[in-house]
């Protein structure tokens, strides 16, 4: 990423049309809407991105109403190639497929306990309305929303019968492992990043 030292491209024309669509009237607004701290919004505006946590990114996206996707692309931060200088000699911030794999895989380490305890926490609220994990059913679309953007697949889904595939599946008991093909219930999802297995789904015996 580009040294905070530099001078950046200035975002805040992008922004501000931005505000205007989601019918935010001022940079206050949006770092009270968003819970942005007003040093890293000012970092963004200027496009110095470093040590600017991914969070702030997610929020700011909220907030605008728009998708983490377009925000980072509003900043440069998923293109691979060069950008031309401005007239003032201004150069855009560029992250690399490298840097951004590594910039997700931190986000993923970060998120991995919601990713992991969310689908089932929500599963036992939709079973029971009255329970106190009913309050997180919101919170699970937007989380949804960043792992799809970052091509993150769930693997099952918390209550469902599926067959037992060893591969991508964790058996969770009582009793021995079941043979492949046995029919099993989802009791965690599990998660692929691309090719790649994060997180094996955990199943147990039907009923």
């Amino acid at each position: 990423m580009a040294k905070d030292s530099e001078t950046l491209i200035d975002y805040t024309p992008k922004l501000r049309e931005l505000m205007n669509q989601a019918q935010v009237n001022s940079f206050r607004e949006l770092c009270e809407r968003s819970g942005v701290p007003r040093s890293q919004r000012l970092k963004m505006r200027r496009g110095q991105f470093t040590r600017i946590p991914w969070e702030s990114f997610m929020a700011l996206a909220k907030s605008l109403e728009i998708s983490v996707e377009e925000i980072l692309n509003l900043f440069g931060l998923v293109s691979i190639t060069s950008k031309p200088k401005s007239t003032n000699s201004q150069a855009s911030a560029i992250v690399t497929d490298d840097s951004k794999n590594q910039w997700q895989q931190e986000g993923l380490e970060i998120l991995e306990s919601l990713m992991l305890q969310l689908p089932t926490a929500s599963f036992a609220a939709q079973n029971n309305p009255t329970a106190p994990a009913v309050r997180l059913l919101p919170l699970l679309k937007p989380l949804d929303q960043l792992l799809e953007s970052w091509d993150v697949e769930r693997i099952g889904m918390v209550g469902e019968q599926t067959s037992f595939d060893p591969q991508s599946h964790q058996w969770m008991g009582p009793g021995e492992v079941p043979a492949e093909g046995s029919l099993v219930k989802f009791r965690y999802v599990g998660y692929r990043h691309g090719d790649r297995l994060l997180h094996r789904a955990k199943v147990g015996p039907i009923g």
